[in-house]
């Protein structure tokens, strides 16, 4: 990483039974903060960043955000910002805690019908293509999150460097919103023509 002038490291993803280890984790970290001065943080399983006791030694908070938001086939965007309330509560709540940023080390999601009730599914099977439903997701996650002061950003899962298909079963079978609504989203709240 220092090698590459790389911004940030992440020294682990969604490595829930091993947070427990606390002293074992404080010190991989300083092991690392000797050779590398950049931001470090931890990607945490959305169902476990609470649980992590070393938040405070680390730069950010890094979650994998993939909540469930909605059990609608089709969901709309003030549903979705709704749902995402409770959540921005106790995500402000442990920012302040542990006086630090929240990072989104993974945030994504299938444009498909009923995705939203488990974003984390790798596979949606059949399910029927509904590239609104991952737009709206898009666009709720922003509208919650990007203007606050304690919210370090998006890592948005997943954007390919090469034009891929969509894994078996439904076209609605990827998390890429490239050439879908969900990309307009992303250039409209980032800027980009």
């Amino acid at each position: 990483a220092p090698a590459e002038g790389l911004e940030g490291f992440c020294l682990g993803t969604e490595l829930d039974k091993t947070v427990g280890h606390e002293r074992e984790w404080r010190e991989l970290i300083a092991a690392v903060r000797a050779v590398y001065p950049g931001l470090l943080t931890y990607a945490a399983n959305w169902t476990h960043y609470e649980e992590v006791p070393f938040w405070d030694a680390l730069d950010a908070i890094g979650v994998n955000a993939y909540f469930p938001l909605s059990r609608a086939a089709r969901p709309d965007v003030t549903e979705l910002v709704r749902a995402w309330q409770p959540l921005h509560a106790r995500l402000a709540k442990l920012s302040e805690r542990f006086e630090r940023p929240i990072v989104f080390t993974e945030i994504g999601y299938h444009p498909a019908e009923g995705a939203l009730a488990e974003p984390w599914t790798w596979n949606v099977g059949d399910a029927a293509l509904a590239p609104e439903c991952q737009a709206y997701a898009y666009e709720a996650a922003l509208r919650v999150f990007l203007d606050e002061p304690w919210f370090g950003g998006f890592f948005w899962w997943k954007w390919h460097a090469e034009e891929r298909r969509p894994r078996r079963g439904s076209p609605a079978n990827t998390f890429s919103p490239q050439g879908l609504p969900a990309e307009e989203v992303l250039k409209r709240a980032y800027g980009a023509t």
